[in-house]
C-alpha cells in the first residue's frame, strides 16, 4: 500500500516518530514522509523528509492510496491541519487541545481517527457515533503497531467505493444534471 505521511519533522525523527514508521513497515506499508509545506496557493509545494520538494498537495497526495495526518502541539505540524481533507486519509491526534469547528471538520472528513486516550475516543464515538475513532496507546510499540493496522483497515474499508458517492452528490448540485 502508497501512504504518504504528513508530520512535522520534530516529531517524524523522534524516537515516537521512528515507532511509527516501523509500525507502518511491519504493516506492509512503506511511508512516503512530508514535513513540511513550501510556498502559498497554486505555488505551493510538500516538503520530504528527504529535503526533496513535491509539487502541490492536491497534485502530489493523488498518487498515494492513504493519506496518514499526523496533527499534534507541534507548531510545524501546522501545515498538516492546513491541508487536512485535499485527499482521504487517517488522522492521528496527538497531545492537542481539540476545539468544536476542528472536531466536527475531522469526522466529516477523515475515514478514521487515532487518539491517544480511551476517554477522549469514548467522547468521540458517543459525540459523531458514524465516526471510526480507535484509542492507540503510543507508548507500547505492539499496541501501537496494533492500532496503526486497525486504523489502516478501517479507513480502507470506509473508502471503498467513496468516489462514487461523491460524484453522485457532486453532480446531484449541477442544475439540470440527470442520472443516467
Amino acid at each position: 500500500m502508497k501512504l504518504a505521511w504528513l508530520v512535522s519533522p520534530t516529531v517524524a525523527e523522534s524516537p515516537a516518530g521512528r515507532e511509527i514508521a516501523r509500525a507502518l513497515r511491519e504493516s506492509g506499508v512503506d511511508p512516503a514522509v512530508f514535513v513540511g509545506l513550501e510556498g502559498e496557493g497554486d505555488s505551493a509545494s510538500l516538503v520530504r523528509l528527504d529535503g526533496l520538494r513535491a509539487r502541490h498537495p492536491r497534485k502530489e497526495l493523488w498518487r498515494y492510496e492513504l493519506v496518514l495526518y499526523s496533527i499534534d502541539a507541534e507548531p510545524a505540524s501546522a501545515f498538516a491541519r492546513g491541508i487536512f481533507g485535499e485527499w482521504p486519509g487517517i488522522v492521528l491526534l496527538r497531545g492537542i487541545e481539540l476545539d468544536r469547528d476542528f472536531v466536527v471538520r475531522l469526522v466529516d472528513r477523515a475515514l478514521a481517527l487515532g487518539v491517544e486516550s480511551e476517554a477522549l475516543a469514548e467522547r468521540l464515538r458517543r459525540e459523531h457515533p458514524y465516526a471510526e475513532v480507535v484509542a492507540i496507546d503510543s507508548t507500547q510499540p505492539a499496541a501501537l503497531s496494533d492500532g496503526l493496522r486497525e486504523l489502516i483497515a478501517r479507513a480502507t474499508a470506509r473508502r471503498e467505493g467513496w468516489p462514487e458517492p461523491l460524484l453522485e452528490t457532486a453532480f446531484a448540485e449541477i442544475p439540470g444534471w440527470l442520472p443516467g
